[in-house]
């Protein structure tokens, strides 16, 4: 997920059965993994990967034999190596195709958003509550269902200003349809899970799927402003004009669901200055990375989350100047 490419191991050849539970990892000695182990020991077949993503109620049903927690990021992981598949599917569709039919690729994006709400479902009856990580995973999952990483960081310059302009047309199309507006929703609940992560864990792919979450923002606020000066000739948003204040990292009211569906709003950060508007990429960009920065010491930062506090810095600066 962090490099955006395809896994080695393919999630439906995933056929073992599913973790023990963490206690029998954790077991301070053999008498005790023993005693745990005959305490969870049933004739019933635990599941396995590929059991599991055809039924995930399972996760619920067999909670008590299993690792709910890694069994569930797992889940995730293997969901997301299907969103790469429907994007790679979406891209071949799209066009002058003579073979594929975009009711397909539309068919199955329904299919995996339905499959996301489902896991949601499962998730808020396990008798753990799930880990703000888990969340995290889940929203940055949600939101690379409706937009192409790849695209959206060719178009932020991950190669040169050739490869911006190839995905040009295809960013200002996705501005257009709802699936940007559930995009940038889900990158705001990944920045609302991220708060509530303890200090200093947010760190390795977490810190990366914030920094996708700011490639939202950004990208949404940088091709919204060139798909006005094309319709109107001036980057004065009317898609940053009208309606309220929604918050992106707030509670999912009846304003976000205008918004997400009608474009009505104004869709914004929370932050202590007050609402930091994603018609203002230079200050969102710095909101993120202040959570970033702001989870641990200066001295302790991980290399990691100081190279992606400073690829947002430069996007805002880069947003900044192109005014």
């Amino acid at each position: 997920m962090a490099l955006n490419v395809n896994p080695l191991i393919s999630y439906a050849d995933l056929e073992l059965p599913l973790p023990a539970k963490r206690q029998l990892w954790e077991a301070k000695s053999a008498a005790e993994w023993k005693r745990l182990y005959h305490q969870s020991m049933t004739t019933e077949r635990v599941p396995s990967f590929a059991d599991l993503l055809r039924d995930m109620s399972q996760l619920f049903v067999f909670q008590d034999r299993i690792d709910t927690q890694l069994t569930a990021l797992v889940l995730l992981h293997g969901m997301s190596a299907m969103i790469n598949e429907y994007h790679r599917l979406r891209f071949i569709s799209t066009g002058d195709s003579k073979h594929w039919h975009a009711l397909v690729t539309n068919s199955r994006q329904q299919e995996l958003d339905q499959a996301i709400q489902h896991f949601r479902m499962v998730c808020s009856e396990l008798c753990v509550q799930s880990r703000p990580e888990i969340v995290l995973v889940c929203e940055v999952v949600s939101m690379l269902l409706h937009m192409s990483l790849e695209e959206l960081q060719l178009f932020a310059g991950k190669e040169d200003k050739q490869e911006a302009r190839r995905v040009y047309n295809s960013a200002l199309e996705w501005i257009t349809s709802p699936d940007s507006r559930r995009a940038v929703w889900h990158a705001g609940q990944t920045i609302r899970a991220a708060r509530e992560m303890a200090p200093g864990s947010l760190t390795g792919f977490l810190a990366i799927g914030v920094y996708y979450a700011s490639l939202a923002f950004w990208s949404y606020s940088v091709v919204s402003k060139a798909k006005n000066v094309q319709l109107l000739g001036s980057p004065a948003a009317h898609l940053f004009s009208r309606g309220p204040t929604v918050f992106l990292d707030g509670e999912e009211v009846a304003d976000v669901s205008k918004f997400v569906t009608l474009g009505c709003g104004l869709p914004a950060l929370q932050s202590p200055g007050g609402p930091a508007f994603l018609a203002d990429p230079a200050t969102v960009m710095q909101v993120v990375q202040d959570l970033l920065r702001g989870q641990m010491p200066n001295e302790t930062i991980p290399p990691l989350v100081q190279s992606l506090a400073q690829l947002m810095g430069d996007l805002g600066h880069c947003a900044r100047e192109g005014g």
